[in-house]
């Protein structure tokens, strides 16, 4: 199996932490059914990102690798009229240029049904990584087309462009490069559509990280994840490493004000290889004003699994006055146990605020990945506490076997069709498909309660 520094953004990754938050951890009876399996020659292997899901409970995603040249593909799921088969469909496979290679982030879709993601690499400009559109075709069964709407060039624009794309009510794209900018640190960007056919749409960098090769005290470094945006049309989002400890921080990046032309920045917070964990590598969720992650190190200082500390999830509560700070609070620490451990998934909340998420490893004993870990990952719920300051509850909805039911880094989950979650595993399924030196190129599941 490839690396970490592999398999999660081409930014790089390194990693390391501890604490551990009361819940149970309970196995519950849970059905996992594959809804598909990766054969690599024919529609790619080892999917990262996600999945979306649009009103008809089609489910649409990438995966790293293949089918041509094993530059990686974009699929479409969509559900059985009857039974339980459903259809996949390859909507395009990337040829490195011009279009990209190794698409990575989740998908979005705009009203119209066109997707948008992005590619870590290929493109036109040395191999920076593009933005690219996919629109549905006018007849059913026609192909879908292709088309590379932005492609990052030399610093000062950023390049390697791993964490997926934010989509506003007005068809503006944001998204962050894990390298470039001003600083090389990385940078947000936004995309902005032509008001004409045939017209080119707009890039601007809206922000570049500092650190210390800027001389930026404290700044973050190599953001990586899908951002969330506010009411008020602010970003929020995180970098895996940089800050005060350079673990990892959450950073808001404020519109600029009437007659200004600058986005501003504010560190809300630098995570400390504490109790809260270190490097956060997902995406952040916007729930009640409360903003939602998972950090992949740290915390429980007992569970080891190759690095010290299983990872956590945590929430930011904004100030209670003005001018002051968010407060961080752990929600709960994985353990390595069932629930799994080292979470690279972001998490989703139902109706009635239970959270839910994946340990990228663990869980499973029997299961071998790889030498420095064990196991191959769980699908975790918490509920939230009856009263303030009570911890949530953990329940261990299923753990992989790393066989037919799929295996290691689930992806961050999504609810699709009869209010089923669903997500990807980056390896298990066909133990003959083999790409990266995992058993298996990975699968799409659904839970059933």
């Amino acid at each position: 199996m490839r690396s970490d520094g592999q398999i999660c953004n081409a930014a790089t990754r390194v990693a390391i932490a501890m604490v551990l938050v009361a819940g149970s951890t309970a196995a519950v009876a849970q059905t996992e059914a594959v809804i598909h399996t990766f054969e690599v020659s024919s529609d790619g292997a080892s999917p990262w990102g996600g999945l979306i899901a649009d009103s008809a409970g089609n489910l649409y995603g990438v995966a790293l690798s293949g089918p041509n040249n094993g530059w990686g593909s974009v699929f479409e799921l969509s559900p059985p009229p009857t039974g339980n088969k459903w259809t996949e469909t390859v909507l395009h496979g990337f040829t490195g240029t011009p279009d990209g290679n190794t698409p990575q982030g989740p998908l979005v879709m705009d009203k119209a049904g066109n997707l948008y993601g992005t590619t870590t690499n290929g493109g036109n400009y040395f191999s920076y990584g593009t933005v690219f559109e996919l629109s549905p075709p006018a007849a059913p069964g026609d192909a879908w087309t292709e088309k590379v709407i932005y492609a990052f060039q030399a610093p000062p624009d950023g390049n390697i462009p791993g964490g997926g794309l934010l989509l506003d009510s007005v068809g503006n794209l944001y998204g962050a490069t894990g390298l470039g900018g001003a600083c090389g640190n990385g940078a947000i960007f936004e995309l902005s559509p032509p008001s004409n056919s045939g017209v080119s749409w707009t890039e601007k960098l809206l922000y570049s990280f500092g650190g210390h090769k800027c001389k930026t005290a404290n700044d973050g470094r190599g953001p990586s994840a899908v951002m969330a945006m506010g009411s008020d049309g602010a970003l929020y989002g995180t970098t895996w490493v940089g800050g005060a400890a350079t673990l990892g921080m959450v950073f808001k990046l404020t519109p600029p004000a009437a007659g200004q032309t600058n986005w501003t920045e504010k560190i809300l917070y630098s995570f400390t290889g504490g109790s809260d964990g270190w490097y956060p590598e997902s995406g952040l969720v916007l729930y009640h004003s409360n903003l939602y992650g998972t950090a992949k190190y740290g915390a429980n200082s007992a569970c080891f699994n190759g690095v010290q500390g299983c990872g956590t999830v945590f929430e930011l509560s904004p100030p209670t006055q003005a001018g002051g700070s968010w407060t961080e609070t752990t929600i709960y620490s994985f353990t390595g146990g069932n629930d799994g451990d080292n979470p690279v998934a972001g998490v989703v909340f139902d109706k009635h605020g239970n959270l839910y998420t994946a340990g990228g490893v663990g869980g499973n004993s029997f299961c071998e990945p790889g030498s420095t870990t064990v196991g191959c990952g769980a699908v975790i719920r918490l509920a939230p506490p009856a009263a303030k300051g009570d911890p949530w509850t953990e329940t261990t909805l299923y753990t992989f076997t790393g066989r037919a039911d799929g295996g290691t880094w689930p992806s961050t989950l999504v609810f699709g069709l009869f209010n089923r979650l669903y997500g990807t595993t980056y390896a298990g399924g066909d133990a003959t498909c083999n790409v990266y030196g995992t058993l298996g190129c990975g699968v799409v599941f659904k839970i059933i309660p």
